[in-house]
Formats: structure tokens, C-alpha cells, sequence
């Protein structure tokens, strides 16, 4: 009775290692999917032509894998709203951006920045893209 306890044991934590390591796994590989994605790169990309937060930061600044367990961060087909946290040379803090697409075959358009600061939580918005600065003018015309 012993030896079939000892085995139930055995293959109880090889189970448990085995669903760990998937978990794990699979958690990784999405954290890459989401540093090659479209809207990572492109909202990334315009961070680093934002000269205030390149000073306050410090050159050169890269950005770290989104945090899956952020509550900020969700991804559908055609909408994606991500925490990325940065790293300068001087300080860090975290870009927020929000991402949509009208059909899955469009290329992902940068609807909003805001950038937050680590030290005070300080966040500003530092870029409206061209289809949300549009859709909230023909919002304001339409109420006025």
C-alpha cells in the first residue's frame, strides 16, 4: 500500500510540475507576442519622439514586457489598451496606450498616450491620434 502511495505522490508532483511549466510557457510566449505587436511598436515608437518624457526619463529608453496582470491591460480583436513599463537612464515610468482597428485585416491605429510617472503618479496625455481627435469633433459638433 505504501508503494502505490509513494507512486500516486510521484506522479501527483510530475502533474503539478508539468501544468506550472505550461502556464508559465505559455504566459511567456504572449508577453513576446505582445512586444512584436503593432500597437506595442507603433505607441512605443511615438514615446520616443516625445521629447519631455525622453528628458525626464533620460536616453536611451527601453521598454519592458507588458504586465499580464495589470487591470489596465486588454486586447481584443479590434481594440488594445496596454501598461508598458519604461526604463532611462535617470528614471522610469509607465506609457498607457490605448489601440483600435475597424476590421481585423487594418493596420492598428494609436487612438491615445498618457504617460505616468513612477516617482509621483503623475499622468498627462501627450497624444490624440488623428481618428479620435476627429471622432471627438464631429461628437462636439453634433452637441452644439
Amino acid at each position: 500500500m505504501k508503494n502505490y502511495l509513494k507512486h500516486f505522490a510521484a506522479l501527483g508532483l510530475s502533474l503539478g510540475a508539468a501544468y506550472t511549466y505550461a502556464q508559465i510557457s505559455a504566459r511567456d510566449k504572449y508577453r513576446v507576442f505582445m512586444v512584436n505587436s503593432e500597437h506595442f511598436k507603433k505607441s512605443v515608437n511615438l514615446l520616443q519622439g516625445y521629447q519631455p518624457v525622453v528628458d525626464l526619463l533620460g536616453d536611451p529608453i527601453t521598454a519592458d514586457t507588458v504586465e499580464l496582470n495589470d487591470p489596465y491591460t486588454q486586447v481584443d480583436d479590434f481594440s488594445a489598451q496596454l501598461s508598458i513599463p519604461l526604463h532611462g537612464t535617470k528614471k522610469n515610468g509607465i506609457l498607457l496606450t490605448k489601440c483600435s482597428r475597424p476590421t481585423i485585416d487594418d493596420d492598428w491605429e494609436v487612438d491615445s498616450l498618457d504617460f505616468r510617472r513612477v516617482d509621483n503618479s503623475k499622468q498627462w496625455t501627450f497624444y490624440v491620434g488623428k481618428s479620435k481627435l476627429h471622432a471627438d469633433t464631429e461628437t462636439k459638433e453634433n452637441v452644439t
